[in-house]
């Protein structure tokens, strides 16, 4: 009887040192057949058929042997580094595989052309495995991490390729409509319904540091680093230019509920602008313009360098290169209704959760969280590179987090591990986590915006420690995991009990 083994984890090392491997025909003791391979073997997985199989290699390759036959060998390309794993879904004949980048990835069984990857996590990979039934993957990681993972394949979406690096970035509340702006000083909005353009804004003379979008999403504004700030219409044209601070204008905002544009700059100013925003207003009896600014704040002492609207009270929550987070209510201008610091370091990136109630903040390599009613810290998510961008999940559990080491990552908040990353080949200026969908909205200066699915389904703490591998059981009901230690948990691979 001919037996390759049908475990579908694969953490087992099937390949000899002599770059080879073979199948035996137990119990006699001689091989049927040796396949020569151009390296070590680091994994075998075995189709349902019982006679197609793959090879996953050191050097980053997978073989498939349709029907155990070498004529008609396919490779699986893709992975930086050794493949550690790989397994194989009936349904839609696919092939998973897990690698030492980080990535679990999709390849068509039939031609090997890669489906799409999920960034698995920011900590080495130490198990991986494929449910017999073709409904799940889980991954083992050294952050001490059981990770269940959706299949089948879930593509992203890119939105049509840009002329040059992000530079900034709106959502609307819902996650529906997009705003970015790109180092050639055009703005494009987006729908992600479709992943596509539906206009673009032009005549910006300095690069854009800032954008945002109207309540009745009618007027499109950008402020820019020669301190403009300009306002578009839906089609483009422009409806007003000011001169708003000197250095540079920093951050634009709408207020929720007035006819009020906010703005911040290197100046250290906030400024509320009387809506619209003309480029010349009527005069008065007397011969002289109104003013065009409703508030004017001296918010900080040196460069704002970072602001966002609180939609349920109007509040204006401001950063500065002082290294103090305020809070303004723009009708009392006199101080600020909370302050927060001075901090270690300026914070570049703010947050609000979606009930407003927690406050997230970007300062160099560390994410801080506090209450916002009485500006006590809640935490500190500790990051390997420079905070870029910010934005809460809908319950808040989650914080998506733009860095400038080109990745999104999505991590718990209550323990900082990464739930899932997802990778650009540019830094991470834009993030939001859609409300509605399991999906992630990522903006980049590799030219990129893309809506990327949010495919790990759970995430287990295993301990202290790290664990080696993962085994699913043949009927796919539990899934078992080998270490910390010498702990084996066993888990129910439908709801991790």
């Amino acid at each position: 009887m001919r037996r390759v083994s049908r475990r579908r984890a694969t953490n087992s090392r099937p390949g000899g040192a002599d770059n080879s491997v073979r199948i035996w025909d137990v119990p006699v003791s001689t091989p049927l057949k040796t396949f020569a391979t151009t390296g070590a073997t680091t994994g075998v997985a075995v189709a349902n058929d019982g006679k197609t199989f793959a090879l996953a290699g050191a050097d980053g390759v997978v073989k498939v042997f349709p029907a155990g036959e070498e004529k008609g060998a396919i490779e699986l390309k893709g992975h930086v580094g050794a493949v550690l794993g790989v397994g194989h879904l009936a349904s839609g004949n696919v092939w998973v595989t897990a690698g030492a980048d980080k990535l679990i990835r999709f390849f068509n069984g039939t031609d090997g052309k890669l489906i799409t990857s999920y960034g698995a996590g920011t900590a080495d990979l130490t198990g991986f495995a494929v449910r017999p039934d073709s409904q799940g993957a889980f991954t083992t990681s050294a952050d001490g991490a059981l990770r269940f993972w959706q299949t089948p394949a879930q593509p992203t979406r890119a939105f049509p390729a840009l002329k040059d690096a992000v530079t900034a970035f709106y959502s609307t509340a819902d996650g529906n409509t997009l705003l970015y702006a790109t180092a050639d000083k055009v703005v494009t909005i987006g729908t992600t319904s479709n992943n596509q353009s539906a206009g673009t804004f032009a005549g910006a003379k300095g690069t854009i540091e800032s954008v945002a979008l109207s309540r009745d999403a009618a007027t499109v504004v950008a402020g820019c680093a020669d301190g403009n700030v300009i306002a578009w219409d839906r089609q483009g044209k422009p409806k007003g230019e000011v001169q708003a601070h000197a250095g540079g204008t920093t951050a634009t905002a709408f207020h929720p509920a007035q006819p009020v544009l906010f703005t911040a700059g290197a100046d250290g100013a906030l400024k509320g602008w009387n809506l619209p925003l003309d480029a010349k207003l009527p005069k008065d009896k007397d011969g002289k313009e109104p003013s065009r600014t409703k508030y004017d704040i001296k918010a900080h002492t040196g460069k704002v360098t970072a602001a966002l609207v609180n939609p349920a009270n109007g509040h204006v929550i401001t950063a500065g290169a002082d290294k103090l987070i305020r809070v303004w209510d723009v009708a009392k201008p006199e101080k600020p209704v909370r302050e927060i610091g001075p901090l270690a370091t300026p914070a570049t990136t703010l947050a609000l959760s979606r009930d407003n109630l927690t406050l997230a903040a970007g300062t160099g390599k560390d994410v801080l969280l506090w209450t916002l009613a009485d500006g006590k810290e809640a935490g500190k998510l500790a990051q390997p590179a420079d905070v870029l961008s910010l934005c809460f999940n809908v319950d808040k559990t989650r914080l998506l987090i733009g860095r400038s080491d080109n990745l999104a990552v999505l991590v718990e908040v209550t323990t900082g591990t990464a739930y899932q990353t997802f990778p650009h080949t540019g830094a991470v200026r834009g993030v939001v986590a859609h409300p509605t969908t399991p999906a992630v909205i990522t903006a980049s200066a590799d030219k990129s915006v893309v809506v990327s699915p949010v495919t790990c389904t759970r995430l287990v703490a295993l301990g202290r420690g790290k664990p080696v591998g993962v085994v699913v059981s043949p009927g796919s009901e539990r899934v078992l995991s080998i270490g910390p230690g010498k702990d084996v948990g066993s888990w129910n691979t439908n709801n991790g009990t």
